[in-house]
């Protein structure tokens, strides 16, 4: 279905339900995709996410890539003393599989007084 003024369209996602929408997606035109991953380890995942749902993200993102999104950015929030260790493996991840890996700086709303400068996480720490 085409939206009059519409050219380009992108979706954000955690990915855990991609697997099984990501061919409806393709075929209704999506053709670009921004997913939320912060880790490939799976214990990292669960901590961080609450959820033990990494290997749905990945398949989902398998699944992705099988039906033709070429266009897939990872977003990886940098939290200082939680995703040092995954910087290096999810550019790996990356570039082995055409992805852009975009790494964004940790910036809660505050609510939970969650912002420390502890947790920055910059090129230089």
């Amino acid at each position: 279905m085409a939206i009059p003024g519409i050219r380009d369209i992108a979706l954000t996602t955690n990915a855990v339900l991609l697997e099984k929408h990501a061919r409806d997606l393709y075929a209704a035109g999506l053709r670009r995709l921004n997913i939320h991953l912060d880790t490939l380890d799976r214990e990292r995942f669960k901590f961080i996410t609450r959820r033990d749902d990494l290997p749905r993200v990945l398949a989902g993102i398998d699944e992705a890539v099988r039906v033709g999104f070429e266009k897939i950015k990872l977003n990886v929030v940098a939290v200082k003393g939680l995703i040092e260790p995954d910087i290096v493996p999810m550019a790996v991840y990356c570039r082995e599989r055409g992805f852009e890996p975009r790494y964004i700086e940790f910036m809660p709303l505050d609510s939970q007084s969650l912002w420390t400068a502890r947790r920055f996480c910059s090129r230089t720490t």
